[in-house]
């Protein structure tokens, strides 16, 4: 069997909302299989992980109802083992790059949760140590996957509504508090939400329209001591331009808000959580 045909291995470093949603999914690939678990809280490694929510509902997967998986407290244990090929890293952003660094010395591929990391001088670190490893480094930025978005960029690839003029992006919610130790609302662990929200919509409006030739935006330094509500201007050289607002600032309980909106010569295509599943074409 080619390291090709075979699943790849996977350790989960952290087992909070975000390490038991990797868990449910890994555990459901077809190419994938969960080799073990990483966390210093050994209720979580045991799968007792319910307490931990996010900002969107996710039916997840207990590793006690499917069988024993092997755990570990500290990082160091997961990088030895022989049976991990991937370090999928689920902790919060400050600590994104050490790990990251540590685990490609190890010689392990990493799947590292968005945002990649807090500052420029820790992304290029870690992709340094990628290229010298010659291994893999993935962000995990999930909304170029999530279906209606797949949607769109294959409809606006295929010219379904002509060439673009403009898109609009916003991704609004009320203050993260779920987040264990309340991380999320500590900028210097989690950026504030011009990192650790606004990234999705900056991601993929580059996927989908390419690098800009400038951007402008204002923003709210806010109660996690970041960015907290940004609304930014990004503008092309043919003349394209994409409106991107986020933040986490709306009073509970306000429904979290994903929505693009894409606008072409032809047509427009858009889409809001909130109001189904299905991309609109007008």
């Amino acid at each position: 069997m080619s390291v090709h045909d075979r699943k790849l291995r996977f350790g989960i470093c952290g087992l909070g909302f975000m390490g038991r949603t990797y868990f449910t999914h890994l555990r459901d690939h077809s190419r994938a299989r969960v080799a073990a678990l990483c966390d210093r809280d050994p209720d979580r490694r045991a799968g007792r992980w319910n307490d931990a929510v996010g900002n969107l509902d996710a039916a997840a997967a207990s590793p006690t109802s499917d069988g024993v998986f092997a755990s570990c407290a500290e990082f160091d244990e997961l990088l030895a083992r022989e049976d991990v090929d991937v370090v999928a890293i689920t902790l919060p952003t400050s600590q994104h790059a050490d790990l990251t660094v540590r685990a490609f010395s190890a010689g392990k591929h990493v799947l590292c949760e968005k945002p990649m990391a807090l500052t420029v001088a820790d992304c290029d670190r870690m992709i340094a140590a990628a290229r010298s490893a010659r291994r893999t480094l993935m962000i995990a930025q999930c909304i170029r996957f999530w279906p209606q978005y797949e949607v769109i960029k294959r409809e606006v690839d295929a010219g379904a509504i002509g060439a673009v003029r403009m898109a609009s992006l916003r991704r609004i919610a009320s203050p993260p508090t779920y987040s264990a130790g309340g991380w999320l609302m500590r900028a210097e662990q989690s950026g504030g939400a011009a990192f650790d929200l606004h990234v999705h919509d900056v991601d993929f409006a580059q996927h989908l329209l390419g690098i800009p030739e400038s951007v402008s935006a204002i923003g709210r330094v806010g109660a996690s001591g970041g960015v907290d509500h940004v609304h930014a201007h990004y503008r092309y050289a043919d003349g394209r331009f994409a409106l991107i607002e986020g933040g986490w600032e709306r009073h509970a309980p306000w429904p979290f808000v994903m929505e693009i909106t894409v606008n072409g010569e032809d047509g427009t295509l858009h889409w809001n959580m909130n109001d189904g599943r299905q991309v609109l074409k007008f």
